[in-house]
């Protein structure tokens, strides 16, 4: 039984998420009270379906590397911090750690917040949050950077073991510096990553790149050939 999705069905998946994306800036422009309700399921569905595309492609990249792929792959956010390098993973999750424990103070009641001084009571929610802003945007930053050289890292192997470029697929790459647009970098890194480990079972630590299949259809008239190659024979 064949399980592989089309790659059509795969388009229409990333379509859909982009779709949902421009629609929550729709209502951020025009939302009102009364849109509320939908201001909060677009915000849903953009976190289920973003969560969804990059558990997969963090999935084929670690199968890729032939490593067991984290369970923390579904979790909203830090799920991207596995698709980078290492070292950059670690930085992320330090400015991530800091701005969590910075907004949790903003956020704690003015009873808490009193005991640190009333100024800190009556002014530290806002430069607490403020601070987390940043601390935040500078962890996508981060994780921006390591999903463009994640991309790169990709390019390149692609280019070892195919023998030749990517394509005009790579321009995707540049979204990833901006958070909910990354989801297009991600398709850029999980399109060459299913026909290298999906399509043709391959890792890093392939070496017979002749032997791949880059084509259903060339796979099926190579058999052909050679049936009818047999058939003259006998």
């Amino acid at each position: 039984m064949n399980t592989k999705i089309s790659p059509k069905i795969k388009l229409l998946i990333l379509l859909i998420i982009v779709a949902i994306g421009l629609a929550f800036f729709g209502f951020v422009k025009l939302g009102s009270s009364s849109s509320t309700i939908s201001l909060y399921v677009t915000s849903i569905l953009i976190i289920i379906a973003g969560c969804f595309f990059t558990s997969d492609t963090v999935k084929l990249l670690y199968k890729f590397y032939e490593q067991k792929a984290p369970w923390q792959r579904f979790i909203p956010v830090i799920n991207e911090f596995y698709a980078i390098d290492i070292k950059l993973k670690v930085v992320a999750y330090i400015f991530f750690i800091i701005g969590v424990i910075l907004t949790v103070i903003g956020f704690l009641p003015y009873s808490v917040k009193s005991i640190f001084g009333a100024t800190f009571a009556t002014e530290g929610s806002f430069y607490t949050l403020f601070g987390a802003f940043i601390i935040f945007s500078i962890m996508q930053i981060i994780v921006g950077i390591g999903t463009v050289l994640a991309i790169r890292d990709i390019k390149n192997e692609w280019a070892t073991l195919i023998g030749t470029d990517i394509g005009m697929i790579k321009i995707l790459g540049a979204f990833a510096l901006f958070p909910i647009l990354r989801i297009l970098s991600y398709y850029a890194m999980r399109k060459p990553l299913d026909t290298l480990v999906a399509f043709n079972n391959l890792n890093a630590s392939s070496a017979n790149a002749a032997s791949i299949i880059l084509d259903e259809d060339e796979e099926e008239d190579e058999e052909e050939f050679y049936y009818e190659e047999d058939e003259e024979e006998f």
